[in-house]
């Protein structure tokens, strides 16, 4: 199993109404702007199921894929970390276990 740190991302400021709020990212907030002001949560330390790795994609950036190489998008569900796996039949979404 592959440890994450994963951060809980708070936008208090945006552009768009619909930006502000609370979500998960593999990078802590950046600095504040004219635009945008959030904080982060320091991190937490994460475990990804089996098949699931991080990698970069074509722009460098970190992110997450499944055994097959397909982009699992991160989420927030039940106010926890989770994985979006579109390879899945029914229920597509798996919350993270923190790491104990």
């Amino acid at each position: 199993m592959t440890k994450i740190k994963i951060y809980k991302i708070t936008c208090t400021r945006a552009v768009m109404m619909d930006e502000q709020g609370e979500g998960y990212s593999l990078y802590p907030w950046g600095d504040d702007t004219c635009s945008y002001e959030g904080y982060d949560d320091g991190g937490k330390m994460y475990v990804l199921p089996d098949g699931y790795e991080v990698g970069r994609s074509q722009y460098g950036e970190k992110c997450i894929y499944n055994a097959r190489g397909s982009y699992c998008p991160l989420t927030k569900q039940y106010n926890s970390p989770a994985i979006v796996d579109a390879d899945l039949n029914r229920n597509g979404t798996i919350i993270l276990k923190k790491v104990q």
